[in-house]
């Protein structure tokens, strides 16, 4: 489980990990993980997940300009190119929009309706 959940460290002797780096789930998919000690979690009821399971989005504020936020989520890349036709910018540097920090990568769509 620590090969998914935890950080990878490798030594400065081993500059090629090979693709363990790539199972980082918190940096992989942008999720906070915490360790759960107490085994009687598993003793509970639980119903298997049948089919994809949808998180809807949603969009916050109002004004002319969407900015689509960089989750590191592939899904950013099925949107992009789904919208091809739409005119997006990428943010080159991490920024403060309304209380809220967006880091570089963040999708700009100016004139937005």
């Amino acid at each position: 489980m620590d090969l998914y959940f935890s950080l990878q460290n490798y030594p400065v002797s081993n500059p090629l990990p090979y693709d363990d780096t790539g199972w980082t789930m918190s940096l992989m998919r942008n999720v906070t993980v915490k360790k759960v000690a107490d085994k009687s979690l598993f003793d509970q009821p639980m119903t298997m997940v049948t089919k994809d399971v949808i998180v809807p989005g949603v969009i916050q504020g109002t004004g002319d300009v969407l900015v689509v936020e960089n989750t590191t989520d592939n899904v950013l890349a099925t949107f992009r190119f789904k919208n091809v036709d739409t005119k997006m910018e990428a943010a080159e540097e991490d920024f403060d929009l309304d209380g809220h920090h967006l880091r570089a990568g963040a999708f700009v769509i100016r004139q937005w309706e």
